[in-house]
């Protein structure tokens, strides 16, 4: 390393020392041998100096070279300390660069591994998934094949149930010509006793379900209740009853909801005043009657309920039948159940007389066809679809509600149809009435001293009301 000095390989130049001329001649042998002497003096001088200079140089360069020695051995100590140092420190740094390098790569492998497990699965799941949904189709497939084929053997049986249906008709409209289509008429019956479950679902239902509402329309129904109990046998008092009917209807009348559930109150007030008031005495069907006519007349809407709460209590308003072998077929006729017993047949065949007399007792005030159920012609078909019913059907109770009509409408049929309604009562004296007899039916023999009268000229019907 240079610092400044020359080192002992370096040569060193010395400038000559400079030899001064004396001016006089007459001193140049002398001169000339002070000059070399004072040249050699300065030469040998200079020489010392040098040496001297050279030697100061050497010692202070062994002295540098010394420390720098001394400086190069801690310098190098010192690096080899770093070193030492360096290579503990990279060492450690290299162990714990392996170590985080190795718990990252573990890190990696755990997650790979999870990764792939998890893929696994999934792919397992997928495809667990695609193998239940091909089953599931696989099995939708069979369903639908299934009901497809299920469909078309019901189609195939149905087609030809509805050909030998259609043949069955055929035969019986061949073996029945111009006599009543019953099974027309127990659609008719279904559609009434529909309405009837329309009316309790779309119009009773909805009134009870506000509380308010309901109690409003519980007061008015048991006043038009209390009203009808007022009737009397005075066609007066009836007029009167009529009127106050008719103002508590009016009185919700701009209420669809309200009026709908009045006039159904009022149907079931009337038909069980006819259960309870007619079955006593027939003669309490005539004031009731005129009360129907006179709200009949001023709401027309009422025919409508009226007419499918007579059908659904006692469907021989329309002149139908059918068995009551079964429970179905109980309801359908008018039966009644009574702690889960039927009631007794004797209360149920008063409670139908009691209606058949009010409905016989109506349909007298309305000779049009004004109203379907309540007119001297839907009396002719009662009387005439009684009469044509299959009579495996019959029981005593048909014989009881032509007796109890026969009192309050015979006459009345007779005098608007005369031959015709004759053909009808001759069917009822000589065939009809005998196999009731035969069949030790009570009211068959109560409706045979009834036609007896009719030979003897008088129709034995109900007294009329006092004016």
């Amino acid at each position: 390393m240079r610092f400044g000095l020359p080192t002992e390989t370096e040569t060193v130049i010395a400038r000559r020392p400079v030899a001064y001329k004396v001016q006089s001649a007459q001193r140049n042998d002398t001169n000339k041998t002070i000059e070399y002497s004072i040249t050699e003096a300065l030469s040998q001088l200079e020489l010392q100096t040098v040496t001297r200079k050279e030697e100061n140089e050497k010692k202070r360069i062994g002295m540098l070279q010394n420390s720098f020695e001394e400086f190069n051995y801690q310098t190098n100590q010192l690096i080899d300390a770093l070193n030492e140092n360096f290579k503990v420190t990279q060492a450690t740094q290299s162990s714990v660069i392996d170590t985080i390098v190795a718990e990252e790569k573990e890190r990696k492998r755990k997650e790979e591994e999870m990764r792939l497990k998890e893929e696994q699965e999934r792919r397992e799941e997928e495809r667990r998934k695609q193998i239940a949904e091909q089953k599931r189709k696989e099995e939708d497939e069979r369903k639908r094949l299934e009901q497809k084929k299920k469909e078309e053997e019901l189609a195939l049986k149905k087609k030809e149930e509805e050909r030998r249906a259609r043949l069955r008709d055929a035969e019986e409209k061949k073996r029945t010509m111009g006599l009543t289509d019953f099974k027309k008429l127990e659609r008719e019956v279904m559609k009434w006793r529909s309405h009837i479950a329309d009316i309790k679902e779309n119009v009773v239902a909805r009134i009870h379900q506000n509380p308010q509402v309901k109690r409003e329309m519980g007061a008015s129904r048991r006043n038009i209740t209390k009203r009808f109990g007022q009737l009397s046998n005075s066609l007066q008092q009836c007029r009167v009853v009529a009127q106050d009917v008719v103002q508590l209807i009016r009185s919700v009348q701009g209420d669809e909801l309200r009026y709908k559930y009045l006039l159904n109150a009022v149907s079931k007030a009337i038909i069980s005043q006819a259960e309870t008031e007619v079955t006593v005495k027939a003669t309490a069907a005539q004031p009731l009657a005129v009360l129907v006519f006179h709200l009949l007349n001023t709401f027309k809407e009422l025919d409508f309920f009226l007419t499918a709460r007579f059908v659904k209590k006692c469907c021989f308003v329309l002149g139908y039948s059918c068995s009551i072998d079964t429970e179905e077929g109980r309801l359908r006729m008018g039966w009644k159940r009574i702690e889960n017993k039927w009631e007794d047949e004797v209360k149920y065949e008063e409670r139908i007389g009691g209606i058949i007399s009010l409905w016989a007792a109506i349909s007298l005030h309305f000779r049009k066809d004004e109203f379907d159920l309540f007119n001297i012609g839907a009396q002719w078909r009662f009387l005439a679809r009684i009469l044509n019913t299959d009579f495996s059907l019959i029981t005593n109770v048909h014989y009881l509600v032509v007796s109890n009509w026969w009192e309050v409408a015979a006459d009345q049929l007779y005098r608007e149809y005369g031959k015709q309604a004759r053909k009808l009562f001759i069917l009822l004296d000589r065939v009809w009435t005998p196999k009731g007899i035969s069949k030790a039916f009570p009211a068959a023999t109560r409706l045979q001293l009834l036609v007896e009268d009719l030979n003897n000229g008088n129709f034995n019907t109900i007294s009329p009301m006092e004016r």
